[in-house]
């Protein structure tokens, strides 16, 4: 998948993601539920399955879209030194721009790697 596609791709998952999250928390809000109930834990499987299959689809194979949401909040904290690979210059990942480029400029790396091994 080239970087327009995978940018595409990526920016609808987040918009979906953000909207569950966002509703998500009206609901605790509202309930007073907690985090760890069954409903939100389910709620977050959910989330991580969909995650999985837009990996997969984008080609990000090192689970750097997992990484977005989890620890870079989809993005609202912004990771200012990431080493994609060995050997790799640090990079930082602010926006969904540069999260693209990442996963598609990893996914040539593992490509590169794979034909040198083989």
């Amino acid at each position: 998948m080239n970087y327009e596609q995978t940018l595409a791709a990526i920016k609808k998952w987040q918009s979906a993601v953000r909207n569950v999250q966002n509703q998500l928390d009206a609901l605790t809000g509202l309930l007073g539920c907690d985090y760890d109930s069954p409903f939100f834990t389910a709620q977050e499987s959910l989330i991580s399955e969909y995650t999985a299959v837009v990996a997969a689809s984008v080609g990000d194979g090192d689970g750097w879209l997992k990484w977005f949401w989890l620890d870079c909040d989809l993005g609202a904290v912004p990771a200012k030194s990431v080493r994609p690979w060995a050997g790799a210059e640090l990079r930082e990942i602010v926006t969904l721009d540069d999260l693209a480029r990442l996963i598609v400029d990893y996914a040539e790396h593992a490509k590169d790697m794979q034909n040198e091994h083989a």
